[in-house]
């Protein structure tokens, strides 16, 4: 779960806010200091942060408004923060692929790469021995979550 959450919160920071010395944002890719727009990060965005890094009372977590629009505590959000990601990531493949900076257009084709093969990693996630023996123990099947297109 922290794995995820670590990948969520640092892919949130590259798409939707400008590099600083603590990290990378696609500002430094796009070529016109843009970073994307995502109002749904603001609200997740204290949360995933102070989760992850901080020793500090877990007791009251902070409800967090899932992509459904039902609030749920974080735990229960890495599939939502998986589906927000890809769809950030789409955007930055779209305003890569508007550029005629033949660099840039390289720049695009290595994007859509690397989202082919997150979705592939997810993937490879549900077909694990052990999120299978999981699942039936739960008595629950589990199938694809994201369809690369």
């Amino acid at each position: 779960m922290d794995s995820a959450f670590l990948h969520a919160r640092a892919l949130f920071e590259f798409f939707v806010q400008r590099t600083t010395n603590n990290h990378h944002g696609c500002n430094e890719f796009l070529g016109l200091g843009a970073v994307l727009t995502y109002s749904n990060y603001d609200n997740w965005r204290r949360p995933l942060h102070s989760f992850l890094m901080h020793a500090q009372d877990r007791s009251n977590p902070v409800p967090l408004m899932s992509r459904s629009g039902v609030t749920e505590d974080l735990n229960q959000m890495p599939v939502d923060f998986a589906h927000e990601i890809l769809e950030l990531w789409k955007e930055f493949e779209r305003m890569l692929a508007k550029s005629s900076v033949p660099q840039v257009q390289e720049l695009m084709k290595l994007a859509r790469a690397k989202r082919q093969e997150a979705v592939k990693g997810a993937e490879s996630v549900i077909d694990s021995c052990v999120a299978q023996q999981h699942a039936k123990q739960k008595g629950q099947l589990l199938k694809p979550v994201f369809v690369f297109d």
